[in-house]
């Protein structure tokens, strides 16, 4: 037991360190282009990737948003008559009491 909160010691130490090497590095002009210059090219190479991606979810998306909608409106029920199937594809981001059955 000893040797795991070492390890867990350690590791929190390490992460600290690396947190504020970050916060110093990342105010640097250097930095913050060559991260720039990462981040355009990564859109760029995975453009057409992440158009697909949105176009495979977006019935998901869009039933979501309206489950989060009515949620929010404490509508549940309204949106589970008004889209049965937007509702079954969602079902699963309801706390488990609550799914009826």
């Amino acid at each position: 037991m000893v040797e795991y909160e070492k390890l867990l010691a350690a590791y929190k130490r390490k992460q600290e360190s690396d947190k504020k090497r970050y916060e110093i590095l990342k105010q640097n002009p250097e930095f913050m282009a060559r991260n720039r210059d990462r981040a355009k090219n990564h859109y760029a190479k995975n453009r057409e990737r992440n158009i697909e991606k949105y176009k495979e979810n977006r019935e998901y998306n869009r039933a979501k948003s309206s489950f989060y909608y009515y949620k929010h409106k404490d509508k549940l029920d309204v949106f589970q008559e008004k889209y049965p199937e937007r509702y079954e594809m969602v079902k699963g981001l309801l706390p488990a009491h609550s799914v009826e059955q």
